[in-house]
């Protein structure tokens, strides 16, 4: 099968390089990585050691024959950059699949590609050291939505592929516990300067667990079912305490971040509703704040 990774940063690329045992995998990233990919692979480090796959990766779709799959892996606020170019490229029988941070990548999908649209979510931990480097911590699972053809077809493809993967009727929870997870710990890495572990402890746990509850506030009052966030919160950031969150990442290599996309998009719904989030709307301004100040330097 042909498949279109679009996107290709650390998580990106750790899904291709999986796919690639399997399937006719290309990658499609920013230069230098690409660069990398082209010149000497893709080396995946990981507890099983380190290991160097030869991939396709290129920087441009540009005379593209339609794959029979594309996986969208940009950041949040590339997504519609990212489907007016795809949409070049696609026919009739292209499934297109989102696994992105952030909330609304299902309702944008979904109106550009309708039911050919299916959006994922992932626990993979995966940093990018250097542009050919990736360090994966941990594999995680991987879920598919809403549950229909197009959903069982990729989640097929995934676990045939080696992954723990699953077509979810409760994808929407598992996307808003996803956001909930990365307001709760992505923003106070950065504040802190410190890993995912360090909202296990005070004086971090407090704000992540105020963090944690006001979200998941507004998805209950949106009609979302979840189980016991904080545990999750709490289980994401035991797994994942010694990475170094995205966000963070971002900041300290002077990027954009997704915060509007992450903890913006919950006080936008917040406000929609009527439901106060104090803690989420601080760290938002907080994170712009830094963002902005790079910017100025």
């Amino acid at each position: 099968m042909n498949i279109l990774v679009y996107g290709a940063g650390a998580i990106g690329s750790a899904i291709g390089e999986k796919l690639s045992g399997q399937h006719d995998v290309t990658l499609v990233s920013r230069k230098p990585h690409a660069d990398a990919i082209s010149s000497n692979g893709l080396l995946v480090c990981s507890s099983k050691g380190k290991e160097r796959v030869f991939l396709k990766c290129v920087t441009s779709i540009d005379g593209m024959e339609p794959p029979d799959v594309i996986i969208v892996t940009t950041k949040a606020y590339d997504s519609k950059h990212a489907g007016d170019d795809i949409s070049r490229i696609i026919d009739d029988n292209t499934i297109i699949a989102s696994i992105q941070n952030g909330l609304g990548n299902y309702e944008h999908i979904s109106r550009r590609f309708g039911r050919k649209g299916v959006v994922g979510t992932t626990t993979m931990g995966v940093t990018m050291t250097r542009p050919g480097e990736i360090v994966l911590a941990g594999e995680g699972v991987t879920s598919f939505g809403p549950y229909d053809d197009a959903a069982e077809k990729i989640t097929d493809i995934f676990i045939k592929s080696g992954f723990e993967a699953r077509t979810s009727s409760r994808i929407f929870s598992d996307i808003w516990m996803k956001a909930i997870a990365n307001a709760s710990i992505n923003p106070i890495t950065v504040i802190s300067g410190k890993t995912n572990g360090c909202i296990l402890y005070e004086p971090y746990m407090s704000l992540a667990k105020e963090a944690c509850y006001e979200a998941a506030a507004v998805a209950e009052a949106e009609g979302v079912m979840l189980d016991d966030p904080w545990k999750a919160v709490r289980d994401i950031a035991e797994k994942t305490s010694s990475n170094k969150s995205s966000m963070l990442q971002d900041i300290e290599k002077g990027r954009k971040t997704e915060i509007n996309q992450i903890t913006g998009e919950i006080v936008r719904r917040a406000g929609g509703i009527g439901i106060p989030v104090p803690i989420n709307s601080a760290l938002l301004e907080l994170i712009r704040s830094m963002e902005k100040k790079d910017k100025r330097l």
